[in-house]
């Protein structure tokens, strides 16, 4: 089932979102069925942000002078590579036609703090850290793709946060109830 949503999250963004910005090269269905040829490799710069509680938050910023932007957030077991998914859908899918970030919350990849000082709304403090970067660099669109606990973190951040500019917002797997997934797991 979660391979199925990735799956469809892919083709969402290479259907609707990559053609309204002038591609110049349909991107593929599949990741891995992307002929050579178009895997146009485009290389990661990793950056730095700051929270307002002065966590640093590293980031990998991908970017071809695009007017749009996806954030992406990861889940919680992982980091912003999410397990190479996002650095691929970064590099290969999204890079032709929009710039992406992605970041490591505190307490996962390369961040300092450990993970047993991270709390849910230190977490909230780096996503809209990310979001107040993407916002000062004056992106004509932004896009957030948030998967599972990073999802979560996305819907939480609504409570207190505007996203009134974003174009799109897609969640693979999203953790909708931490009850349900932490507290009182059941599988179906």
């Amino acid at each position: 089932m979660g391979i199925r949503l990735k799956m469809t999250a892919l083709d969402y963004i290479a259907t609707r979102i990559a053609p309204k910005t002038n591609c110049k090269q349909p991107p593929k269905r599949l990741i891995n069925l992307m002929p050579n040829n178009l895997q146009r490799k485009k290389v990661s710069k990793e950056i730095t942000i700051r929270a307002t509680d002065d966590n640093v938050v590293p980031a990998a910023f991908v970017s071809n002078n695009s007017d749009g932007l996806v954030i992406l957030s990861h889940g919680i077991s992982t980091g912003k590579e999410e397990d190479g998914v996002y650095t691929e859908f970064a590099e290969r899918i999204l890079a032709p036609t929009l710039d992406s970030i992605r970041f490591d919350f505190r307490g996962h990849g390369d961040s300092r703090m450990p993970s047993r000082d991270v709390t849910v709304s230190g977490e909230i403090l780096d996503f809209m850290a990310v979001v107040r970067w993407a916002r000062e660099r004056n992106y004509a669109k932004l896009f957030h793709v948030g998967t599972s606990f990073g999802a979560s973190v996305s819907l939480l951040s609504l409570a207190n946060f505007s996203f009134h500019d974003f174009a799109s917002v897609v969640f693979w797997n999203p953790v909708i109830s931490y009850r349900n997934t932490f507290i009182n797991a059941t599988v179906p």
